[in-house]
């Protein structure tokens, strides 16, 4: 953490399509706000709600994207409430050191659900009304691709297949 900012890179992530990550999300992602200051969009208003949309409303938050969370952990066995976004980073943090399968499907999914939620809305915000039920599925299935890729990965991926 530094200036009050926790950072990607302290947790090395290492996806090549998620580039963003290795800078702090409040620079690295344009919000609303900024759309709207350079006049790209007329409103601040969060695209699946009435709220003003920030960083921590439109991840961690808001009713349209929670729910991609709460699938992506589900999947992993993992019982945790998202909170906001530097709870999240110490969180992913603290989960971080060492070395593990788990911990690489973990890193793996959390840069995946960050990306996909981002492009979804994207996507919203611009016209193309995806259905939130299909971003959760598709997270899960970028990751086992992803992860399947390694034969270190295999093993837990097939445990998290099974039903």
């Amino acid at each position: 953490m530094c200036n009050g900012r926790v950072s990607f890179s302290k947790i090395q992530l290492g996806l090549e399509q998620n580039s963003f990550c290795g800078q702090p999300a409040t620079t690295a992602l344009p919000q609303k706000k900024d759309c709207t200051d350079f006049g790209l969009l007329n409103s601040m208003t969060c695209c699946f709600c009435d709220a003003i949309e920030t960083l921590n409303h439109l991840l961690f938050e808001c009713t349209g994207t929670k729910a991609i969370w709460q699938y992506v952990l589900d999947w992993l066995q993992i019982h945790h409430v998202p909170l906001r976004w530097n709870e999240e980073m110490r969180w992913m943090m603290a989960r971080s050191k060492g070395k593990g399968s788990n911990l690489a499907i973990l890193k793996c999914a959390f840069t995946e659900t960050v990306y996909e939620t981002w492009m979804y809305r994207n996507k919203y915000s611009f016209g193309n009304h995806i259905v939130s039920s299909t971003i959760g599925p598709k997270i899960v299935d970028i990751v086992i691709y992803r992860c399947w890729m390694n034969h270190k990965l295999r093993q837990h991926i097939a445990k998290l297949m099974m039903p």
